[in-house]
């Protein structure tokens, strides 16, 4: 029997969402009241996640459940991060709210850097 994409994009989901809380399998496990081998099987798809477990994990990490398919994501615009980018997002969440304002700054200015550059260089091809 072949996997469901279903079941595939839902089992990204879970790791996506405990990479990017920063939470180990055997954590999660554990608030599931399962093994971590479960944990691996539900991310790879090996092993399907019932309805009341993909509640439980929809509460653990404190996201609606419609996170977990496929045309949720389609209409918030937001798709997989890697682990870089997860990373950035746990730095930011323990950041003081100075340290934030700070990047949030930050991420602006060079925002409108590269907008501004971009349009130096059309400017440029056009002469």
């Amino acid at each position: 029997m072949s996997t469901h994409v279903i079941d595939s994009h839902v089992g990204k989901k879970i790791r996506e969402l405990r990479n990017l809380a920063g939470v180990s399998q055997t954590k999660l496990a554990e608030a599931l009241d399962v093994s971590f081998q479960q944990i691996q099987k539900y991310e790879i798809a090996a092993n399907r996640v019932s309805a009341s477990k993909l509640f439980e994990v929809s509460k653990f990490f404190n996201v609606p459940i419609g996170v977990f398919f496929p045309d949720q994501d389609e209409r918030t615009g937001v798709s997989g991060i890697n682990a870089d980018e997860a990373g950035l997002v746990r730095a930011y969440r323990e950041a003081s709210p100075e340290i934030r304002t700070a990047i949030r700054s930050l991420t602006r200015s060079l925002g409108m850097e590269q907008d501004s550059s971009r349009s130096g260089n059309h400017e440029a091809q056009a002469e």
